[in-house]
């Protein structure tokens, strides 16, 4: 993924990796304290009359590591969906499903074009440097990063 060449306009990409490939500028933002996990996914709950139990909003923002991003994605799930946190919680423990039984079935959705997870056959061999390759998603065990380097260029 490489932002698009536009005169105008930013890019976000966020990242727990620190290597010195990474373009732009970084900023380091760190993880909200317990309190402020807690707080932040009571008040985005709250603006949307949602109260749900403070012992659960706790557990969802531990289990979420307190990470803003995750939560973030997290409260606009729980409205979204109308789930509460307990609800939530029970479907991010539940590790008997992966990703791949997750995705609808090919031409299910009325994208046509939508890409199926795992993108079927061998994963990509252009992902440019061995640190890249290491750090590239594989989600399950049919699936896993390329072990043969190539000089192919990133994607313009």
């Amino acid at each position: 993924m490489w932002p698009p060449a536009r005169p105008n306009g930013r890019t976000v990409v966020t990242t727990r990796r620190r290597d010195a490939a990474l373009p732009g500028h970084p900023i380091d933002i760190g993880l909200f304290t317990k309190g402020e996990a807690a707080d932040y996914l009571r008040a985005k709950l709250a603006a949307r009359g949602r109260h749900d139990d403070p012992a659960q909003v706790a557990a969802l923002a531990r289990d979420l590591g307190h990470l803003p991003l995750a939560l973030a994605q997290a409260a606009t799930y729980l409205l979204d969906l109308h789930l509460d946190c307990a609800t939530y919680r029970a479907r991010l423990a539940d590790r008997a499903r992966t990703l791949p039984d997750l995705v609808p079935e090919e031409g299910s959705l009325p994208d046509a074009t939508a890409p199926r997870w795992p993108p079927p056959g061998p994963c990509p061999s252009n992902t440019p440097t061995s640190s890249a390759r290491q750090a590239w998603p594989a989600p399950c065990s049919t699936w896993r990063p390329c072990s043969t380097p190539t000089a192919s260029p990133p994607p313009s």
